[in-house]
């Protein structure tokens, strides 16, 4: 059988040769962070926060842009608030949402690699921790007391009071581990 296609198609150059594989660009590099959807408290409500959601992890993008400039980052999509097996690979971010009214509050995660510490840090409204590190598969709603809660209408005001101590713990979080 004659194949009468394959002269033309040759004749343009269109198949992959040595050459052409040497021009190809190469893949864009790997993220090296990861950015969780927030966790919202109560869980009923998560549908009517995902403007908020929305919100928080594109802050966080910018956070890790300031603190890590230069850091590729993964934003994990809607439903996926946690690390596979309670454990994160890389540098991972994350954001708890709690909810009351129309009143929001936001503790920041910083969760280190290979199933290091997590650090919190307060982001909006009043808030008292018990403990601004906790071991990975901890859930940081139980060590978060809300004095007072931010209008979820001025979220975006509310998160730029706490973004410099965002940014520290997302430094810190990425720092080498001391021995």
């Amino acid at each position: 059988m004659r194949r009468s296609w394959l002269a033309p198609i040759l004749s343009l150059g269109l198949l992959a040769s040595p050459t052409a594989l040497a021009a190809d660009p190469a893949p864009p590099p790997a993220a090296q962070v990861t950015i969780l959807w927030p966790r919202i408290i109560p869980s009923g409500d998560a549908a009517a926060l995902r403007v908020q959601a929305e919100v928080l992890q594109a802050s966080l993008l910018q956070r890790l842009g300031k603190a890590l400039p230069g850091q590729r980052a993964e934003l994990r999509p809607e439903p996926e608030r946690r690390c596979p097996h309670d454990r994160c690979e890389r540098l991972t971010l994350g954001a708890l949402l709690l909810h009351r009214g129309q009143g929001c509050a936001v503790v920041a995660t910083v969760h280190q690699p290979r199933g290091g510490a997590v650090r919190l840090a307060p982001w909006a409204g009043k808030l008292r921790l018990k403990a601004y590190q906790l071991q990975a598969g901890q859930r940081p709603e139980d060590f978060v007391t809300v004095e007072d809660f931010a209008p979820c209408a001025g979220l975006v005001e509310a998160l730029a009071a706490g973004d410099a101590d965002v940014e520290r713990e997302i430094r810190a979080g990425a720092a080498p581990a001391k021995p």
